[in-house]
């Protein structure tokens, strides 16, 4: 398994050491926590090795789980798989620091999802048993999607615990990056937690629960989305202007062609994460779009071919990267995208780099 890893790495970093010709490129991989990755020390020190050995410049790790740390947290606890006496994040920057040249270290936040199981957490400090009324419903009341329990980011006390919970990080690890995951809804049916509800029927004059397609009510949850990325994107620019902001974003389905066909998008429209916006608007150093697709089929690679377009060619005056799913293609396939990801669109767009998912794949 180690090994069919590293020839795997052997083989893209050939294309990665290529760069684009624009500057530096951003290379970097996805690692979650779901596996072996910083657990101990000898994880870390592996994952440096792969990361030197594809030539990468970044790693995106999964630091925030579902409402657990692999860092010392004064909000959330530990995640239950660290080593004891073990600071993941710490290590990590430690020897991400040591290397010549050195690797950025992102810390990548799972920000709505709390918890995946539907048995509750054993830690009676985790979130998920402190604030059981800062969960998001759906229209008939249920708080498990099928995958989660989430945070409303409708909810002031659940926006401001979120948006704390990034920050301690800024504010006591040398990251050179937080990163954004799950920064949505679940989809147009989520979002009912009585006190967003409460919020929305104060400004507009309503009362009871508006209907899941009401655009009013679909324009609600979208900012409160972006009123989140805004304000930890202001703060972080007070504390650490030097630091990125980045997310990764959603695709699902065939991109956009056109200008208009953006607000058709399962993320601006399903989900309420309107990332065009944020990047316009310069609340997101950099857009990593989840481009997770087949190369195999037909279909899929007409969405990819369709995504990285809009997105190379919506850049705006921040900076955009192509996520690659590296576990769906072939190592083939997976070099075919890569060099479609470092072709500029006919209209001059480009991609400032690739950050594959994943590490564990």
């Amino acid at each position: 398994m180690v090994r069919r890893l590293f020839v795997g790495l052997l083989c893209i970093c050939s294309l990665l050491a290529g760069g684009t010709g624009h500057a530096q490129e951003l290379r970097g991989f996805w690692v979650d926590t779901w596996h072996a990755a910083l657990r101990t020390r000898a994880e870390v020190d592996v994952l440096i090795q792969a990361a030197k050995t594809a030539k990468a410049n970044a790693l995106f790790v999964e630091v925030r789980k579902r409402g657990d740390a692999y860092y010392l947290s004064h909000y959330e606890p530990l995640a239950s798989d660290v080593a004891s006496g073990f600071d993941p994040l710490a290590y990590l920057i430690q020897r991400a620091r040591s290397e010549t040249p050195p690797l950025e270290v992102h810390a990548w936040l799972v920000m709505m999802p709390i918890w995946s199981s539907t048995t509750p957490p054993a830690n009676p400090l985790h979130p998920y048993n402190r604030f059981p009324q800062w969960l998001t419903l759906n229209d008939s009341g249920a708080t498990y999607d099928g995958s989660n329990y989430s945070f409303d980011p409708g909810h002031p006390e659940a926006a401001d615990f979120t948006y704390r919970v990034a920050m301690d990080i800024l504010r006591h690890y040398d990251v050179d990056g937080i990163h954004f995951d799950y920064i949505r809804y679940a989809g147009n049916r989520w979002g009912y937690n009585p006190m967003s509800v409460s919020r929305f029927n104060t400004v507009f004059g309503r009362s009871g629960n508006p209907a899941y397609n009401d655009s009013s009510w679909s324009q609600w949850r979208r900012d409160q989305v972006t009123q989140l990325v805004r304000r930890i994107y202001a703060s972080t620019v007070a504390l650490k202007p030097w630091c990125k902001v980045t997310a990764a974003t959603i695709t699902w389905g065939n991109g956009p062609t056109s200008e208009s066909a953006w607000t058709s998008t399962s993320a601006y429209s399903a989900v309420f994460q309107d990332w065009r916006a944020w990047t316009e608007e310069g609340i997101l150093d950099i857009a990593i779009p989840m481009c997770y697709y087949n190369h195999a089929s037909s279909t899929h690679r007409t969405y990819f071919n369709n995504w990285i377009t809009w997105t190379k060619n919506h850049r705006y005056n921040r900076s955009v990267a192509i996520g690659l799913g590296a576990y769906l293609n072939t190592l083939s396939n997976t070099i075919t995208q890569i060099g479609l990801v470092r072709t500029p669109t006919s209209q001059g767009g480009y991609s400032d780099g690739i950050v594959f998912y994943s590490y564990a794949a």
